[in-house]
């Protein structure tokens, strides 16, 4: 190194302890109200706010590039909550919208539900009648480029960047799947996608079909419209199938007043804990838990059918979150019968914190429990009676795959409510299920195997058989 390098560089350094110095001092408020903040049990962390500081001042002096403060501070916090684990994520302005967007069910893009696993970012879902659906786009396909341009280290954050955009517009994207050898070039044609996550029909004599794509705000009383609905169809049926297949999850008070529409009044839904006391409590099929409208219970009119009809619901290693608290409600008070795989096994929720007006991080704050005390994390539940599997369902990605999950123990279960449900599933080979050559089909199809297994074993009931005859 030449003596006028040497002397830059001890010039530039002399400069980095007044920084550090300074970026300690904008930090002070907020550190003062960590130290005063009782629920914490660890003294403050100078040292290591110290070597945070003088890392950012060391790059804002020496790095070969000047780099916005904007960057590196945005970089530093997705670091801090992408490393607690697959769900606690920092939301630039872009992000904190899109979430926004998607739990009211209305966004310009695509329609692709995905997830940055393993280091890839593969699709959980295509939403359905959207235009990655109606391309052929499936769960498991990894994103491999946007444009042309490779996905690289980009962030899930960074690559809805890229597909979301103004309507009518087009984004290419390049997708690997298992079992074809070429990468595969879908063009896509950008549009406004409206999630209806409620869906319905009649799929045979006395049997209603309600698919659930995800809990969004508009879901309990979208849901208490449907049953309506069903409730004055000619015959009114007399068997339920719910499904819940790749259904994402959502708002938990949505699953609440989901699994309320099924359930006796104040049943137990679900039991979260976690560090903060406002996370620690039982949610009941009460309106006090999903929510009014100008004070009247949302499910105050909803038909009193859907409480006593024998009722299947379907699940598989999509079905997540949310959609598990439903599933394993149902479950445990033997409300229903689960038939599919084993679901995906999130049982943790998150929450959206503010950090400005317009950017925050949802962060991971509770686990939580069936009604039977049961966690599902990084487990799933087990369906009553086994589906046969559709392509590509035994190499599915699982919350126990992705790194750095939530273990399942670290935070003791409160004392079980309901005696847990009888988890042995019978064979799909015991129900007469034969296992699908091709793609998997749509939901709902004619060629949809589960369903057809659903409606089987609802048929069998004689007093389902009973009533598709002629019953009001």
């Amino acid at each position: 190194m030449r003596e006028t390098d040497s002397n830059e560089l001890a010039s530039r350094m002399s400069h980095l302890p007044l920084l550090r110095a300074l970026l300690l001092a904008l930090c002070l408020p907020t550190l003062i109200a960590y130290g005063q903040d009782t629920r914490r049990d660890e003294v403050m962390p100078i040292e290591e706010l110290q070597q945070l500081a003088y890392a950012f001042a060391l790059i804002k002096a020496d790095y070969v590039s000047v780099e916005s403060s904007k960057k590196l501070v945005e970089a530093a916090i997705s670091g801090m909550a992408t490393s607690l684990d697959p769900h606690s994520r920092y939301l630039d302005r872009t992000a904190l919208a899109q979430q926004t967007e998607e739990l009211t069910g209305n966004f310009v893009g695509v329609g692709i539900e995905a997830e940055d696993a393993d280091g890839v970012i593969r699709v959980i879902s295509a939403i359905e009648g959207s235009p990655a659906f109606r391309a052929g786009i499936q769960p498991r396909d990894v994103i491999v480029s946007v444009n042309g341009v490779a996905i690289g280290a980009m962030t899930l954050n960074q690559l809805a960047r890229q597909i979301r955009g103004v309507v009518n517009t087009s984004v290419t994207l390049s997708i690997t799947r298992a079992g074809v050898g070429m990468p595969m070039r879908f063009t896509l044609v950008r549009q406004a996608v409206k999630v209806d996550s409620i869906k319905s029909r009649i799929v045979a004599p006395g049997v209603a079909w309600v698919r659930i794509t995800g809990f969004q705000e508009r879901t309990v009383p979208d849901l208490v419209a449907t049953l309506k609905e069903l409730n004055h169809a000619a015959p009114r049926p007399s068997a339920l199938i719910l499904d819940l297949r790749s259904d994402p999850g959502g708002l938990v008070a949505g699953a609440v007043g989901v699994a309320a529409a099924f359930l006796p009044k104040d049943s137990v839904v679900v039991s979260i804990k976690g560090r903060m006391p406002g996370w620690n409590r039982t949610l009941t099929a009460s309106p006090a838990f999903y929510g009014t409208n100008d004070g009247i219970d949302v499910l105050a009119t909803s038909p009193g059918f859907a409480k006593t009809v024998p009722m299947v619901v379907l699940i598989d290693a999509g079905s997540a979150s949310a959609a598990e608290i439903v599933a394993a409600a149902l479950q445990d008070h033997h409300r229903a019968t689960l038939i599919g795989v084993r679901s995906f096994g999130k049982g943790s929720i998150q929450e959206i914190r503010p950090l400005s007006r317009d950017t925050g991080i949802s962060l991971t704050v509770a686990r939580y429990y069936t009604p039977s005390g049961q966690s599902i994390q990084a487990r799933g539940i087990t369906p009553d009676i086994a589906s046969a599997a559709v392509p590509g369902a035994q190499d599915a990605t699982r919350e126990a795959d992705l790194e750095n999950h939530l273990p399942r123990a670290g935070v003791e279960a409160p004392a079980s409510v309901v005696a847990p449900a009888t988890r042995s599933p019978k064979s799909p080979a015991a129900t007469g299920t034969t296992t699908p050559a091709s793609s998997p089909p749509e939901f709902g199809s004619a060629a949809d195997t589960a369903l057809a297994q659903a409606i089987r074993h609802l048929q069998a009931s004689a007093k389902v058989a009973t009533r598709a005859i002629g019953s009001p």
